[in-house]
């Protein structure tokens, strides 16, 4: 187990809500307030600090007021654990709010979540 699977662990016991919240928005190259609150709308047991308790987490490699991005340790275990809970139509249902969200977004940030979405969900 990795210094950051340990540190998941421990913030799933102490915010299961942001925990989960983070999976789903792992998805996502970059976070952009927008794409937090629209996915946590997706899951209604969480409520809005949830949402802060994700963008001021340990798991954060860099935030502003436009965006945040996760480390990249981080983002790979959020998204192994996101695989290894969900099935295929909540991960593809998740993946459509960050794209339609990302509609405009740069043609690397597509692909790249393009081909997590794939790899987590074994489409070709």
């Amino acid at each position: 187990m990795t210094e950051v699977d340990t540190e998941l662990d421990l913030f799933a016991q102490r915010q299961p809500e942001a925990c989960q919240l983070a999976k789903a928005v792992s998805l996502a190259a970059r976070v952009e307030p927008e794409v937090l609150r629209a996915v946590r709308l997706q899951l209604p047991e969480l409520d809005a600090g949830s949402e802060a308790d994700v963008w001021f987490s340990p798991f954060v490699e860099s935030a502003n007021a436009v965006a945040m991005t996760f480390k990249a340790d981080a983002a790979a275990a959020l998204r192994r654990r996101l695989a290894r809970e969900h099935d295929r139509n909540y991960i593809s249902r998740i993946w459509s709010i960050i794209n339609r969200i990302h509609e405009h977004a740069s043609n690397p940030i597509r692909l790249i979540e393009r081909l997590t979405w794939l790899a987590l969900t074994n489409n070709s």
